[in-house]
């Protein structure tokens, strides 16, 4: 879910296509639609998209699965251009199809296809530089400062690169490899610290950049984001350990500096976001849970069952309102207090 000049954008699938949702913010009133053919392809998951929307300048990029990328005009939902990146450039799709969402940096949009990503100008659809072909990963990408480079990190299948936004080309790459090949939660970077973490119990780690290259600080298997990202705050990460199905999983706090556990609360999976000092966590199950973001103890604020099904989708918050949604197509919004 994104927000943008009153308006909300999401996606969905029905009948054989991809949908594009442009809801009014106050009433939730459908504004228009955007759709394509798609197949639903559901793997250990209902199917569907799986790439949040960008939206920026006055239009919206969208990302399926199987890799149709299209530029709309965000307020009344006109195509601008697109292109299927695995037809077209022979990217392969991941196991669980295309997931990043679109990055804009300057007058590029970003996608992690291919081995190390391509390049479009945002307003016409060329492109500006593009990775060669095989499959691409899961994460978005992340700006970054490489001394006075302009770059960004990608999260491939197994290692985590920072590369030149204009060209493309790698500054450094640093080594991270997993089962699956799956890297899908964000980097978290943290002034030249950058904490990366998987699942499937690979775990997480610190990485140390400094000008054209970085090490691994540090690595241990105490925050395993399977797919949600975390957050940093004040020198700690605080995220979902576990994968889907654990019955452990939950919410835990690591020290920076030294991956050191502080503590750990069993919510079940679910994903989160953070305003000011306050974790949302919304759990797999529609459970929202606001809990202070502090490394001395777990303090809980409260908790409300908004949803039902199955929440994977992180909630956003915008102007004093908390968005969420489930697997089924539900969308709620409700007031912070």
């Amino acid at each position: 879910i994104v927000t943008s000049n009153g308006k909300i954008y999401t996606m969905g699938h029905a009948s054989g296509r991809d949908y594009v949702y442009c809801l009014d913010d106050s009433t939730g009133k459908e504004l228009w639609t955007g759709k394509y053919k798609a197949e639903l392809q559901p793997n250990l998951y209902e199917g569907g998209p799986n790439a949040t929307p960008t939206v920026h300048d006055g239009l919206l990029y969208t990302l399926g699965k199987h890799g149709q990328f299209y530029c709309w005009d965000a307020n009344n939902g006109k195509e601008k251009w697109s292109v299927n990146v695995s037809e077209k450039y022979g990217y392969e799709s991941p196991s669980w199809g295309f997931t990043s969402s679109p990055y804009i940096s300057g007058d590029l949009v970003i996608l992690n296809a291919g081995s190390s990503g391509i390049a479009f100008n945002r307003k016409s659809g060329k492109v500006a530089w593009k990775s060669d072909g095989g499959k691409g990963a899961y994460a978005s990408g992340v700006p970054f400062s490489a001394g006075s480079k302009n770059a960004f990190l990608l999260f491939s299948r197994n290692t985590l690169k920072c590369l030149d936004t204009a060209s493309g080309k790698q500054i450094w790459e640093v080594d991270w490899r997993t089962d699956h090949d799956v890297n899908s939660g964000d980097p978290v970077v943290s002034g030249k610290d950058i904490f990366i973490s998987s699942g499937y119990g690979k775990g997480g780690g610190l990485v140390s950049a400094s000008g054209s290259s970085a090490k691994l600080k540090w690595s241990n298997s105490v925050m395993r984001n399977h797919f949600g990202s975390s957050v940093a705050h004040k020198g700690y990460i605080y995220g979902i350990d576990g994968n889907t199905g654990d019955r452990n999983a939950g919410l835990k706090c690591v020290r920076l500096r030294d991956g050191k556990e502080m503590w750990a609360e069993t919510l079940g999976f679910g994903s989160l976001t953070m305003v000011n000092d306050k974790l949302l966590v919304l759990t797999q199950k529609g459970q929202l849970v606001s809990v202070d973001a502090k490394s001395s103890s777990y303090n809980e604020n409260g908790r409300k069952q908004i949803l039902g099904g199955k929440c994977w989708t992180s909630p956003i918050v915008s102007n004093g309102h908390v968005y969420a949604r489930n697997a089924k197509g539900d969308l709620v919004k409700y007031q912070v207090k």
